[in-house]
């Protein structure tokens, strides 16, 4: 086939380069998805915090 190109480099997408990055980039995506949940998870109970710290001083106006 290409006979007296037996040593010529060829790209490859399995070179173990192109897969170390994209093992690389897997591994930062998973750790922003990681961090974003909790930063959605910690807005949610500062949320639940609020709204619970609001309730609570109607309670005590309606009350008191």
């Amino acid at each position: 086939m290409l006979s007296g190109h037996k040593n010529r480099s060829v790209y490859s997408p399995n070179s173990s380069s192109t897969l170390m990055a994209a093992a690389e980039e897997a591994a930062q995506r998973a750790t922003l998805e990681a961090l974003a949940a909790a930063i959605r998870q910690q807005r949610a109970l500062l949320k639940l915090d609020v709204d619970t710290a609001s309730g609570s001083s109607e309670l005590l106006a309606r009350v008191g």
